[in-house]
């Protein structure tokens, strides 16, 4: 079904991904997203053998995320960045800043009535470009960008987790707790 509406990001520190577990900080809530843009690059080859194809492999690359926000609060883009905020207010970027591991989340509203949930789960963010024009006869919004790099994690080679509310067999209790943690399953 198609895509119809964006809402609810949320972001959660990844503090420790190794093969034994992972742990994560409580998730944090950010209104205003307008666009998510995920990029989840395959490569699909094929092996030639006997003068005709013999077998495909798929091998996940680079999964990148552009986002758009109509406002990024000063200390959540800070710290999405790695960059601090002074007893100013002032966020203060360095050369030196890294930014940490995060996994996001957000839903994605269907024509059908239904609800995509989408978490992203290991990933760093990136400055998006800086745009901004001068007010003329009629108001043209500007907003935030920022881009994120994702990958697999260590633990347990997951990237993405996704749920449709109105899949059958869908599990009430896993919607219900989407924005409370970043669930996770034993390694198998």
């Amino acid at each position: 079904m198609p895509k119809i509406g964006l809402r609810n990001f949320h972001y959660a520190e990844l503090t420790s991904d190794t093969e034994s577990g992972v742990i994560y900080d409580e998730p944090v809530s950010v209104p205003g997203i307008q666009k998510a843009d995920l990029n989840p690059n395959m490569s699909v080859d094929t092996c030639f053998a006997d003068d005709a194809p013999s077998d495909v492999a798929t091998t996940l690359g680079k999964i990148t995320l552009g986002l758009t926000m109509a406002d990024f609060p000063t200390k959540d883009k800070a710290f999405l960045l790695g960059h601090t905020v002074n007893t100013n207010g002032e966020m203060v970027s360095k050369s030196t800043d890294t930014p940490p591991y995060v996994a996001i989340m957000f839903e994605c509203a269907r024509s059908d009535g239904g609800i995509e949930y989408i978490k992203l789960l290991k990933g760093k963010f990136s400055e998006g470009q800086l745009q901004a024009q001068t007010k003329e006869d009629k108001i043209n919004f500007v907003s935030d960008t920022m881009t994120g790099n994702f990958m697999k994690r260590l633990h347990d080679d997951q990237w993405k987790r996704t749920i449709i509310s109105t899949d059958s067999g869908v599990n009430a209790i896993v919607i219900q707790d989407w924005y409370t943690s970043v669930e996770v399953e034993s390694a198998t």
